[in-house]
């Protein structure tokens, strides 16, 4: 843990934080509150993750450097997150699948 948090105890009610926004994004009335906050949540803990990789700290006794791919999945997390919570949308383009199963049945008469 940082020197600069302090309470030492924190990443047990961060890891508890963690698990209550995941069980939130499974109901849909807690969705977007339990994604906000699970953003929030990330953003928070990201100094600190950065501050274990350049430290060298041991992780499991092993060598930090499983904790550089922490930082760019928390990167993944929280646009899942966004995404989950309806903060963000991805448009589509062109025609998905059931556009293409279409234009194939009306030039071919085959599905």
């Amino acid at each position: 843990m940082p020197p600069f948090v302090p309470f030492p105890s924190l990443i047990y009610l961060t890891g508890a934080l963690e698990l209550l926004g995941a069980v939130g994004l499974f109901v849909a009335n807690t969705r977007r509150p339990a994604g906000l906050g699970l953003v929030a949540l990330f953003l928070v803990m990201l100094p600190a993750n950065i501050y274990v990789a350049v430290s060298d700290v041991p992780f499991n006794g092993a060598p930090a450097t499983p904790l550089w791919a922490r930082i760019p999945e928390q990167v993944l997390y929280i646009g899942v997150a966004l995404w989950a919570a309806g903060a963000l949308r991805f448009g589509r383009r062109g025609g998905g699948a059931a556009e293409f199963t279409q234009a194939v049945v009306r030039t071919d008469g085959v599905v």
